[in-house]
């Protein structure tokens, strides 16, 4: 009798199991998301990766290595990535203008630490400096010319514009004497501050405040099929802004070892005070630089018949926000209701 209990208490336990383990497969499985990676990387998923918060919302994060808006757009468009982050906001809405069915949905850099650089002992008076200038740069760089339309130029004809693939090339046509001025990415902050032919005249935020930097862009297929894991990644990027802003030297080792790159190299643009990240999509801000890029003539012909509305969603980010306002202890609540104020400036 009691060997037939046993058997029959294991048989319980057995079916009890059975029915367990799915639900743990299940629970162990992770949406993926594959990532453009930039020359610069990006902060916010390195220390989500580090401290464990994309693992907390069920996220696996795949960084591919690509650089330049012909790389990463086509592998986007293409369905070779994810997610696009280190490629302004122009590219995205060059894009978005020329057809492609994307979604701008969060932020990267609000500010990249990006330098206008000028030959040493230059004296800059502010942005209408580069008026008559040879400037290695390119028209579609809306935080220069579209300041300086707001002002009465043109900066598509007043500024002879230089145009390079790659920003290195733009630093030393600078030193060469090639061009007057350079308007030049964020990953060649140290270079620059090594140089002894260049230097840095002002930075794109002293020109244009919270000018919407680098943007967060996916196809709209796959962000509306996945609306949930979007509002977990989030979550995710708005805890890694918080480990951020209280932890930078922290952030700096994260990102050498991410990028093998030394530690001057990200400490030049990482502990700038000109390079400000945050998720949040900015709707005011890209929007505003829409309507430049419109004015500039620098969209494709297409963005007559494109709703710009409908390739920038806010409402995914703001529910995430919302809900860790109300998640978070008690003692961090104060630094997200500080981004609840951010988001209703810069979007509403």
């Amino acid at each position: 009798m009691k060997n037939a209990c046993k058997f029959f208490l294991a048989v319980i336990l057995l079916n009890v199991v059975a029915a367990i383990m799915p639900n743990q497969v299940h629970a162990e499985e992770k949406f993926k998301i594959r990532w453009a990676q930039g020359l610069s990387g990006n902060a916010m998923v390195t220390i989500a990766k580090n401290q464990g918060y994309f693992d907390e919302y069920g996220l696996d994060i795949e960084e591919i290595p690509l650089e330049g808006p012909s790389d990463t757009f086509s592998a986007l468009n293409n369905d070779q990535c994810d997610i696009v982050s280190n490629e302004g906001t122009n590219a995205p809405l060059q894009n978005i203008s020329a057809g492609n069915d994307l979604m701008i949905f969060g932020g990267h850099m609000v500010a990249g630490a990006m330098p206008i650089i000028a030959p040493k002992g230059t004296k800059w008076n502010g942005v209408e400096d580069l008026l008559g200038k040879k400037v290695a740069g390119s028209p579609t760089g809306y935080y220069i010319s579209g300041p300086l339309l707001d002002k009465g130029y043109d900066p598509t004809n007043e500024i002879t514009w230089l145009e390079y693939d790659d920003d290195k090339d733009k630093v030393m046509a600078v030193a060469t004497g090639e061009a007057d001025y350079g308007v030049i990415g964020t990953n060649q902050n140290y270079a620059i501050a090594q140089s002894n032919e260049v230097e840095v005249m002002a930075y794109l935020d002293d020109v244009l405040p919270n000018y919407s930097c680098c943007r967060m862009v996916t196809r709209s297929d796959f962000f509306n099929d996945h609306k949930e894991e979007f509002k977990n990644l989030h979550k995710a990027l708005l805890k890694a802004t918080k480990y951020y802003y209280e932890n930078k030297d922290e952030v700096v080792k994260m990102t050498m070892d991410k990028l093998g790159a030394n530690k001057e190299y990200v400490e030049a643009y990482i502990k700038s005070d000109h390079y400000i990240i945050h998720p949040d999509p900015l709707k005011k801000p890209v929007l505003r630089a829409w309507d430049w890029l419109g004015k500039l003539g620098i969209l494709d012909a297409r963005a007559k018949d494109v709703t710009i509305e409908d390739h920038i969603d806010n409402d995914v980010y703001l529910q995430a926000l919302t809900e860790l306002i109300d998640e978070v202890p008690e003692d961090q609540k104060a630094w997200y209701e500080d981004q609840m104020k951010y988001f209703e400036e810069n979007n509403k």
